[in-house]
Formats: C-alpha cells, sequence, structure tokens
C-alpha cells in the first residue's frame, strides 16, 4: 500500500472515530455549552474525514473497515460516563484521552509515511491541529 493511502486511510479512521465517540456522547447532553462544542469539533471531523475519502477517491482506493474493538470499547466509556452535568467532567476526559492518542498515532503515521505528498501530509497536521484545539476547549470541562 503506497504512503499516501496509508496515511489517509489513518486520518480517515481517526476522524471516524472522533465522530463516533463525540456523537455518542451529544445524546447525553440536552443542549448548553459543551453541546455547542462538541456539535463544532464533530463538524470540523466529518470535514477532515471528508476530504481524506475524496483524496483516497483520487488514488483509487477506499477508507479500509475499522476495527469493531475500539468501537466496543469506546461504546463502553461513553456508556459509563453518563450525561449530567457532574459528568461533563468524564466526558471531557474521555474525549481529551482520545485527541491526545489520536495525536501521538498521527504522528506516528506521518513518521512512516515519509513518502506521502505535501496534500496527505498537510491533511494530517489539520487532523494534529484539530485535536490540539479540542484538547483547550474543552480543558473548560474539567
Amino acid at each position: 500500500m503506497n504512503s499516501d493511502i496509508m496515511l489517509l486511510n489513518e486520518i480517515y479512521s481517526n476522524a471516524i472515530t472522533a465522530i463516533n465517540a463525540i456523537s455518542m456522547l451529544l445524546i447525553k447532553l440536552n443542549g448548553g455549552t459543551m453541546f455547542d462544542c462538541l456539535f463544532k469539533e464533530m463538524i470540523e471531523y466529518r470535514k477532515i474525514a471528508d476530504t481524506a475519502q475524496e483524496m483516497m477517491r483520487e488514488l483509487s482506493s477506499f477508507p479500509q473497515k475499522q476495527d469493531m474493538t475500539d468501537k466496543v470499547s469506546l461504546y463502553f466509556s461513553v456508556t459509563l460516563a453518563g450525561g449530567n452535568h457532574s459528568s461533563q467532567h468524564r466526558m471531557a476526559k474521555i474525549l481529551i484521552n482520545g485527541s491526545a492518542e489520536g495525536i501521538y498515532d498521527m504522528v506516528g503515521y506521518i513518521n512512516s509515511c515519509t513518502g506521502a505528498c505535501e496534500k496527505s501530509r498537510k491533511l494530517a497536521y489539520r487532523l494534529i491541529e484539530t485535536e490540539q484545539k479540542n484538547i483547550c476547549a474543552l480543558n473548560e470541562y474539567l
């Protein structure tokens, strides 16, 4: 698999995982500032996932299916987070940890996909920047 496809697939996978996590948490919130914050984050991840998917299509490739193990553990983490105001701390913590892990994973993929084109690498750095902004925004709820 070429470097661009590997990197784009990882970008897509990370963005979709973030969208899934945020979607599960949004269901537990009834409006408010945290809901607004998470909804904006989800929109940005969707844009990144769509861009990665389009770039893969241009390379005659499609995203690989995600590992269901991650989704199951994500589901149980989010379920345990609850949905009341006091649990916003736990929700923020789950998402901050996920964003931090996403940054570490993406840096590793950027370093291993040295043959990827500038456009793919820029999208990877955009994802990292999005993760960093989300961590800063969610610190308000700790």
